[in-house]
């Protein structure tokens, strides 16, 4: 199953997994970091048209009770490579990217944006507003 031939069944599975990494989180964590979080499920089915699916509407739903308390989002570096794995165009990973960026801006949860700047310069970042939760 591939995300650019059929989202909705990909979407399901990186969704069972994503309830399954959060479910082991230990209750006593303080900090715990996820590349992902269940908002770029839900993204990812509205940029394909799959916004109102039962799934996303699920999705949806499990990222606003999952309290979340902060997203880092990296802006757009201006440059985009296919793989194998990333099959998309440039345009069609510029379409993601704000598609994502729209739903996480409506999430509610607080956004820290990563502008497109050095990796370090944007560790910097990501320290701070760590510090700045705790």
């Amino acid at each position: 199953i591939m995300p650019t031939t059929n989202y909705r069944d990909f979407g399901q599975l990186v969704f069972k997994v994503q309830k399954e990494m959060e479910a082991a989180i230990p209750k006593r964590a303080e900090l715990v970091l996820f590349d992902r979080s269940a908002v770029d499920q839900y993204g990812y089915l509205v940029h394909y048209g799959l916004g109102l699916s039962t799934l996303a509407q699920t999705i949806k739903q499990y990222a606003a009770l999952a309290d979340y308390s902060l997203v880092c989002f990296c802006g757009w570096l201006g440059k985009f490579e296919q793989t194998a794995l990333r099959r998309e165009t440039l345009v069609q990973g510029l379409a993601i990217h704000r598609s994502l960026e729209s739903v996480y801006r409506s999430s509610g949860i607080r956004l820290v944006e990563l502008p497109a700047i050095s990796p370090a310069e944007r560790l910097q970042l990501i320290k701070r507003s760590l510090k700045a939760l705790l």
